[in-house]
């Protein structure tokens, strides 16, 4: 178990390491995307099961408790944005969140083929969690 462990860990770092090469852009969620509401609460169990998606998908780059400090974070050629910081995640909507997390930018892949609709969602609510 412990090698299948290292294995994975190596794997993901290596993943966001060839995802480097893109440039810097801006990453502007459209107004549509803006306005979209969550429509998912979050209750315990959607809070446990968020938790299990961000540690298999986000920590590795964003940290454990989204302070964009994970062990990549570092290797990035930019980086991953705080969900702790409470001032900027007051000007981020649900929406924007939820279509930051569906389409991605390098070196974040998009989960929308990944993770469901309902997943998603319950990233959007966990993350929130990290700025309280």
């Amino acid at each position: 178990m412990r090698r299948f462990t290292t294995r994975l860990i190596l794997s993901l770092m290596g993943s966001c390491l060839l995802l480097l090469a893109a440039g810097s852009h801006e990453w502007e969620a459209p107004d549509e995307a803006k306005k979209m509401q969550n429509p998912h609460a979050a209750t315990d169990e959607a809070m446990a099961t968020a938790r299990t998606q961000y540690d298999e998908n986000c920590k590795f780059c964003h940290g454990e408790t989204g302070g964009a400090d994970g062990p990549v974070a570092g290797m990035l050629k930019e980086k991953p944005p705080p969900f702790d910081d409470v001032e900027a995640m007051a000007k981020v909507t649900d929406g924007e969140l939820f279509w930051k997390i569906t389409n991605g930018k390098d070196p974040m892949p998009g989960y929308q083929k990944k993770l469901s609709d309902e997943e998603r969602w319950q990233l959007v609510n966990l993350i929130r969690k990290f700025a309280q």
